[in-house]
């Protein structure tokens, strides 16, 4: 029997810094967000920066720049874009549909997608997380993370149907619909995730009361932290 491979994670890391950042800070910037890379199991095959003061409202790194870097993932074939920032909820999106519409027109066998610093971060944690608690964990801290960007999503469905003319009202509704739709379907996965992690909990003090019934010791380790 044939194993299908996964195929190759081939990233193009994008980091955007004011101008009065030196270059050791970029380069430790660059190096750090390549560890994540290696660490989500991805291979870097391209790192650019970009010295702005205020990133571009709409795109972050805006609309010459996106065109660039589209065109270097299409002739590296380079299917992740990693920004090394945080970005609003209407800048990533506006860069993932670029990318879609791209993927699409140049039929690509491995479409092509963005994630910023924090997106990157949630799939590393889901990736290593072991047992289901953990898991849990990690998939309701990333639907609070895509929570305001479902609604930024939607804001820009609806600011392109404000400004297409006739089919505005449409698309307008459109955006607002699946948005809103989103929206409660993620509320109702965040009560269900809560529940089941109350239900951990519940559990653990179960086993804790009966080993005080049975008169084991609770063992606490002093100066460890799971913050991080």
């Amino acid at each position: 029997m044939q194993i299908e491979q996964q195929p190759i994670l081939r990233v193009f890391l994008v980091d955007l810094v004011d101008k009065q950042t030196s270059r050791e800070i970029l380069e430790d910037r660059m190096r750090e967000l390549e560890n994540l890379v290696n660490t989500y199991g991805g291979v870097v095959v391209l790192q650019k920066y970009q010295k702005k003061d205020q990133p571009d409202l709409r795109t972050y790194v805006g609309k010459g720049k996106l065109e660039e870097i589209v065109e270097d993932m299409l002739r590296l074939e380079a299917n992740l874009l990693v920004i090394g920032n945080a970005l609003k909820p209407a800048q990533i999106y506006a860069i993932n549909e670029k990318l879609r519409l791209v993927s699409e027109e140049q039929n690509l066998k491995e479409k092509m997608v963005a994630r910023d610093r924090i997106d990157l971060i949630l799939k590393i944690f889901e990736k290593h997380a072991e047992g289901g608690e953990a898991r849990l964990q990690i998939e309701l801290a990333a639907i609070k993370h895509m929570g305001p960007r479902i609604y930024g999503m939607g804001m820009e469905l609806s600011r392109q149907g404000g400004s297409s003319g006739s089919g505005s009202g449409a698309t307008r509704g459109i955006g607002e619909t699946n948005t809103e739709r989103m929206k409660r379907h993620l509320k109702e996965k965040v009560l269900k995730i809560e529940k089941k992690l109350v239900e951990y909990e519940q559990m653990r003090k179960l086993h804790r009361d009966a080993r005080k019934k049975k008169g084991m010791p609770t063992i606490g380790i002093v100066g460890y932290t799971n913050a991080g």
